[in-house]
């Protein structure tokens, strides 16, 4: 891993305490993010550099204001649809009739 040497604005160095972690880590965190926000890397490839499995790199994400699902403006009518068609979580769908796994 490379070396780069960042000078923070003196107004930020107050606030960067506030959130109790290195600054390193937390400016890792951050181009981590934006790489994902901007789609360039996967959930699971941005998990590796913060030492966290995918599983817990979704809520991350989440918490973040970055949502692991995507669905364009064209696709989200076929979703919308197929979420509204698929069975609730723990139904099982067995021939015409729906019944709970309950």
């Amino acid at each position: 891993m490379g070396t780069v040497m960042l000078e923070l604005d003196g107004e930020l160095v107050p606030q960067h305490e506030q959130l109790c972690q290195p600054v390193e880590h937390a400016v890792n965190d951050l181009i981590v993010l934006e790489f994902y926000r901007r789609a360039l890397i996967s959930g699971g490839r941005a998990a590796e550099p913060l030492g966290m499995p995918k599983s817990e790199f979704i809520p991350h994400a989440s918490d973040s204001g970055l949502p692991y699902i995507r669905v364009s403006d064209d696709e989200w009518p076929a979703e919308r649809a197929r979420m509204e068609s698929a069975p609730p979580p723990g139904w099982v769908v067995s021939g015409s009739s729906r019944q709970s796994s309950r």
